[in-house]
């Protein structure tokens, strides 16, 4: 009788990461803050270029990193009822809060901007979970 061999598990980096975020910024960042910190080819502090898009009206951002990844940013509201969000960002000194959707296994490409934005702009990146983690500062 032949011994079957176990399937082999794909290992994927990161799949313990949540696809969504959420952005919390300081008072009045707007999607174009973001845009020209993406774009500003003289910052020294990360050196990845992007390709961004930017739909301004809408408060909408993508953000093409390497190998076809994208963050995609959408700035929004904290809704009313949802005081647990509301006294998180309080009690983190932002009043902008901003949706961003990554796939999990792209995390280590999307990290690098999300680090340039909070670097730039202040603020904190946090999964959107139950209990916002995890946290990127």
């Amino acid at each position: 009788m032949k011994q079957q061999s176990k399937p082999k598990k794909s290992k994927k980096e990161n799949n313990h990461m949540p696809g969504d975020w959420l952005y919390f910024a300081p008072e009045n960042v707007t999607v174009r803050h973001i845009f020209d910190v993406l774009t500003n080819a003289n910052d020294d502090t990360i050196t990845a270029s992007y390709e961004v898009e930017i739909w301004e009206d809408a408060g909408v951002l993508e953000v093409g990193l390497s190998d076809g990844a994208t963050l995609d940013i959408e700035q929004t509201e904290i809704p009313a009822k949802d005081e647990i969000t509301a006294a998180f960002a309080k009690e983190h000194g932002c009043e902008c809060v901003f949706l961003v959707t990554i796939k999990p296994e792209e995390f280590d490409i999307a990290k690098n901007a999300m680090q340039k934005i909070v670097a730039s702009l202040g603020g904190l990146f946090c999964g959107d979970t139950e209990d916002f983690t995890p946290v990127l500062q």
